[in-house]
C-alpha cells in the first residue's frame, strides 16, 4: 500500500471520524441510522458530544481553534483514499462519496477545517497525488510536535494513536472520550425507553 503526504480541502474528506460514528450510537441504530429519519438525532449526538467533550477537556474544541488559527495545523490528519480500510461498510452512510476518508485519528480537526474552508495537511494511505512515504522516519517527519505515537500496519497502513493533544498540555484523551462515550450512551437509552 502507498502512503501518500498532501495537503487537501478539508471539504474534500468525508469525516468518519465525526461523532456520529461512535460505535455505541451506530450499533444502536444499526439498521436505520443513516436514514433520513435520524438525521435530526445524527446532528443531536454531534453536538452533545462536542459540547460534552468541550466540558470535559477544559475546552478541546476552542482551543483547538485558537492553536489553529494562531499556528496553523502542526500535525497531519490520516485519511484512507477510496475504500474504507478499517470500518465495516455498515459504519458508514451508504451516500459518503469515497475519495478521502477520515477513519479514525483528526476527526476534531477536519471538522475544523471544514467549518473554516482551509486545506489540511494529510497522510494517506493509498494511491493518490502528493509526495511519496517509504519509511515510518518519512512519516514522522510530517509531524511537528512528537505527540502521536505512529505505526504502519499492513492492511490499514499508518496508524496514529495521540498521547495527549499539543493545545490541552498532558492529560489523557482517551479517558475523557470515554466518559462522554458513556453519558451520551446513558442519554440515548433514555431516549430508547422514553
Amino acid at each position: 500500500m502507498k502512503i501518500i503526504y498532501a495537503t487537501l480541502r478539508g471539504r474534500d474528506i468525508y469525516n468518519g471520524s465525526s461523532p456520529e460514528h461512535l460505535y455505541v450510537v451506530i450499533e444502536r441504530f444499526r439498521d436505520s441510522w443513516w436514514t433520513d429519519e435520524f438525521k435530526q438525532l445524527r446532528e443531536l449526538v454531534v453536538k452533545w458530544f462536542r459540547e460534552l467533550y468541550e466540558i470535559n477537556t477544559g475546552g478541546h474544541y476552542s482551543k483547538l481553534r485558537e492553536s489553529v488559527l494562531e499556528h496553523g495545523f502542526q500535525n497531519p490528519i490520516i485519511v484512507t483514499a477510496g475504500q474504507s480500510l478499517r470500518r465495516p461498510a455498515w459504519q458508514l452512510p451508504p451516500y459518503w462519496p469515497q475519495s478521502y476518508l477520515c477513519e479514525a485519528n483528526g476527526g476534531s480537526r477536519l471538522a475544523l477545517a471544514q467549518e473554516l474552508d482551509m486545506d489540511i495537511p494529510c497522510i494517506i494511505n493509498g494511491d493518490a497525488p502528493g509526495e511519496e512515504l517509504h519509511t515510518l522516519g518519512d512519516v514522522r517527519s510530517k509531524f511537528t510536535d512528537k505527540t502521536y505515537t505512529l505505526g504502519i500496519h499492513a492492511e490499514h497502513g499508518v496508524l496514529s494513536t495521540p498521547r495527549y493533544l499539543s493545545h490541552l498540555g498532558e492529560y489523557s484523551m482517551g479517558e475523557n472520550q470515554q466518559a462522554v462515550r458513556k453519558t451520551l450512551d446513558q442519554l440515548l437509552e433514555r431516549l430508547d425507553k422514553w
